[in-house]
């Protein structure tokens, strides 16, 4: 038992080309030494010392072979793990660097849409204030009309031309006010289209504005993806 122990610290302590040669001897011998019976439980010490020492022997070997193998196969697979999982973080990149670039060519949209849902809801506002005021000033006039019109009635049975005169200025004053408020009407509505043209020629600057920032977004973005693809290849490659 101490000789085999000896044997095999041995083996161990040598430099791993002269233990690969004694190991690949060993096995020789113990391939020779199978073709005898040998068995740990046979009942000769020295054979059982044999077979034990066979069997170590056989073990290392198949370790040895083993961890050669191993050696000649880990560097192509960690190429391709190393391959694999830059693909992953250039996916990723690539990912975030598209989130980016989508997100400042559609804010200038959604910054345009905001504006004109705006503009909406103000010229929403208008319209009905001008609906209503054009209610108001149709059931004001209808009540002056009306009491002009009664007016004429009694204007024929005045008999004194004095009497008369002075109802006529009265009925003449009454139209006036009703006009003027008409007036008063349309004047508002003149100035609120003179806006509106205004309004209309920055609308119109503004889009133009819009769409050449959209336009210089989305060459940049071309661009930047175009770069980065490039460069992810080049990383993967």
């Amino acid at each position: 038992r101490r000789s085999g122990a000896h044997h095999t610290t041995s083996l161990t302590r040598q430099r791993p080309s002269d233990r690969t040669a004694l190991a690949q001897e060993a096995y020789q011998r113990a391939r020779h030494s199978m073709d005898e019976p040998t068995s740990t439980q046979s009942s000769d010490q020295d054979e059982r010392i044999r077979a034990r020492r066979v069997r170590i022997e056989k073990r290392t070997i198949s370790r040895s072979e083993e961890g050669k193998k191993h050696n000649v196969a880990d560097p192509e697979e960690k190429q391709k793990s190393r391959r694999k999982q830059q693909v992953a973080n250039s996916l990723v990149k690539l990912d975030k660097t598209k989130t980016s670039t989508v997100e400042a060519v559609t804010s200038v949209r959604i910054e345009a849409d905001h504006v004109e849902n705006g503009r909406r809801i103000q010229e929403e506002a208008k319209r009905q204030q001008r609906l209503q005021s054009l209610q108001t000033e149709a059931l004001t006039s209808g009540k002056k009309n009306a009491a002009v019109e009664m007016r004429w009635a009694e204007l024929m049975e005045l008999n004194m031309p004095l009497e008369l005169h002075e109802e006529m200025q009265l009925q003449l004053k009454a139209c006036t006010a009703i006009i003027k408020s008409k007036d008063v009407l349309i004047g508002d509505f003149q100035r609120e289209l003179k806006i509106k043209d205004e309004e209309y020629v920055r609308a119109l600057k503004r889009q133009g504005e819009d769409i050449e920032q959209l336009l210089s977004r989305m060459s940049s973005q071309y661009k930047e993806l175009q770069q980065q693809y490039e460069e992810e290849l080049l990383a993967i490659e």
